[in-house]
Parts: C-alpha cells; sequence; structure tokens
C-alpha cells in the first residue's frame, strides 16, 4: 500500500465529522485492555479499567470460564464532571468503561477454588493459581473387542 495525499476539502471535512462521531460512539462500547501472563505457579490476568471501585466488579469462575463483568450506571450530569471534578467539563472522554463483561476459557490446571482477584490503581488483578495435572485424569483404558 502506498501513502496518497488528496486534497477533497468539502468532502473531508465533512467525512472528518462523520468519522469523529462514529468512532465517539464505537470507544463508549470498548473493552478494556487485557494482559495474561503466566509463571510456574499461576496465571496472571491484568485488566485496566481506570476510575472504578473494587465494589463494580464482578468476578466469576465457573465450568472452566473467568468472567469479568462491570455494570455501573452513569448518572444524569456525571459527564459534566471530569475525573469527579465539579465544575470541569469533558471535552474529550475515550476511557468510560460504564459497563462491560469479558469471558476467558481457561487451561484445565487453574485452580478455581483459589482464584483470587485485587483492584489497584485502577487495574484489576486476577490471579489463577495452577494445580497439578495427572496426565491420566479422566483416561480409562478402552479394550478393542
Amino acid at each position: 500500500m502506498f501513502p496518497v495525499k488528496s486534497n477533497d476539502f468539502p468532502f473531508n471535512a465533512l467525512g472528518r465529522l462523520f468519522d469523529e462521531a462514529l468512532v465517539a460512539t464505537r470507544r463508549e462500547s470498548t473493552l478494556p485492555s487485557v494482559n495474561i501472563s503466566e509463571d510456574e505457579h499461576a496465571y496472571h490476568v491484568a485488566l485496566a479499567a481506570p476510575g472504578m471501585k473494587k465494589e463494580d466488579f464482578e468476578v466469576h469462575v465457573s465450568d472452566g470460564v473467568l468472567s469479568i463483568g462491570v455494570e455501573k450506571e452513569e448518572k444524569k450530569g456525571e459527564h459534566e464532571n471530569c475525573n469527579g471534578k465539579e465544575g470541569k467539563k469533558c471535552i474529550v472522554r475515550e476511557y468510560n468503561y460504564s459497563s462491560f463483561h469479558r469471558s476467558f476459557g481457561l487451561p484445565e490446571d487453574v485452580d478455581s477454588e483459589k482464584v483470587e482477584a485485587s483492584y489497584e490503581n485502577g487495574e484489576l488483578k486476577v490471579i489463577l493459581p495452577k494445580r497439578s495435572v495427572d496426565p491420566n485424569e479422566g483416561k480409562r483404558q478402552i479394550s478393542v473387542k
């Protein structure tokens, strides 16, 4: 692909207005970024969610799936207060995760009884400890007749 310079002035300006409107609506429904890492003892999930409280999160492990969700209702007029400051109106607000839901399939070696979650400095951290898995677990020899 080659860079192209064009000058379709009236259409370009209108196009930018429509693009900005579409991008704004897309950003409101975006999902927070996630980093997943692993060491010999556990899997680590770090989810970026600034502006939340630990009470806002619902974290569940069920049937081999980790679910992380937030249902936070933004009250009318809250968009007027930027970063929680009265009288400060937001001009651009790119991070506003008022509600989202993320699900992750878990490896079979996760010990779902020992999963821990914490929220600090705008980041939700979920630690999924590993358990030792017997390679023969759930297997049985079938005789061929």
